[in-house]
């Protein structure tokens, strides 16, 4: 019962850990419970300069401008 016990709190606790790298981009993004962290780096990105980042279901149906 408490080997059970143990593996059910640790399959709970795992956090998805996503990451993309396309070029110059990459991100990285980990869920754990109610928590969102990301990181997000550009090495292209220069002063008086922007950038961003967009969450969706997928990115078949993404918008590209």
């Amino acid at each position: 019962m408490l080997r059970l016990l143990l593996a059910a709190f640790l399959v709970s606790s795992v956090a998805a850990d996503c990451t993309y790298n396309g070029g110059d981009v990459s991100a990285r993004w980990q869920v754990s419970g109610d928590k969102l962290t990301v990181e997000f780096i550009n090495k292209k990105i220069g002063n008086n300069q922007w950038t961003g980042i967009g969450f969706g279901p997928n990115m078949v149906r993404f918008p590209h401008f």
